[in-house]
């Protein structure tokens, strides 16, 4: 591999992974087609300090 295509993909990764205060992560990034689910939940936790959950 190139050093500037190691060096884009590395950037792409820490990107997306990188956890930052009201970050939204995207749940389907190109993975599957069709997320289509019955039932779907989603749960919030309120973080004990100023850091975000």
């Amino acid at each position: 591999m190139q050093i500037a295509k190691s060096s884009i993909l590395g950037r792409k990764l820490y990107a997306v992974l990188e956890k930052r205060p009201g970050k939204i992560d995207s749940i389907n990034p190109g993975i599957a087609n069709n997320l289509v689910e019955i039932r779907l939940s989603l749960h919030y936790t309120h973080a004990r300090d100023d850091s975000h959950a």
